[in-house]
């Protein structure tokens, strides 16, 4: 879930914020109760893992020291609370039934602030992916291409 920003920022989500205080958080999912999941495309981060190509997962002590040195701006790194899961078969089930659409997706994307943006992140995607992914975008929001 990458479209879903809540009202809080990271400072109040935690005193560990660091740099990244005002960073938005966005909801993840609906598994984790306290797990804030960071999301980044800088390879320099120590201590993150590859979750893509130039898309990486973790790694905030790394992450906060390149943003305190002037090596990085705070607002290059996305905070989830929470995180979406799934038992064995579940997600590949879901996915078969449209309860979700698996996309391929680029680290811009990814990464897009999507507060204020002038269509919604999850429409751009599936008009991105055209034919019945852009006809369910235009009928979610009853209108026509």
């Amino acid at each position: 879930i990458l479209n879903r920003p809540t009202h809080y920022n990271l400072g109040q989500v935690t005193e560990k914020a660091g740099p990244f205080h005002d960073n938005p958080v966005y909801f993840g999912g609906d598994v984790g109760d306290g797990a804030v999941s960071l999301i980044h495309g800088n390879p320099s981060v120590k201590g993150s893992l590859s979750i893509r190509p130039g898309l990486f997962l973790g790694g905030m002590e790394s992450a906060a020291e390149i943003v305190e040195a002037g090596l990085a701006d705070a607002q290059e790194f996305k905070f989830f609370a929470r995180y979406a899961g799934w038992g064995p078969g579940q997600l590949e089930n879901e996915v078969a039934n449209n309860v979700w659409y698996a996309a391929a997706s680029s680290k811009e994307l990814v990464l897009k602030p999507v507060i204020q943006l002038p269509k919604p992140l999850w429409r751009e995607i599936l008009e991105l992916m055209g034919d019945e992914f852009s006809e369910a975008s235009w009928k979610t929001y009853n209108d026509q291409q």
